[in-house]
């Protein structure tokens, strides 16, 4: 799932709430490289793996972090 592969100039914040998402991979791959967009990645208790794992998929010059943890 690409789902924000080469979306170069998006700024957004997306929550994840479900751990059991299984295709997550290229999802930020070349995503959120012109400055100063940004992808922030809210996270839930049971997600915050999982998250991690997406977040890891990010190209090196893409801007996507971990946000906060929501309910």
């Amino acid at each position: 799932m690409m789902m924000f592969y080469q979306c170069n100039n998006l700024t957004t914040t997306i929550n994840i709430k479900s751990n059991k998402i299984e295709n997550y991979t290229s999802m930020f791959d070349y995503s959120s490289i012109i400055s100063p967009a940004k992808i922030t990645v809210n996270y839930t208790v049971q997600s915050s793996s999982i998250v991690d794992s997406m977040i890891a998929t990010k190209s090196a010059s893409s801007n996507v972090v971990k946000g906060i943890q929501v309910e």
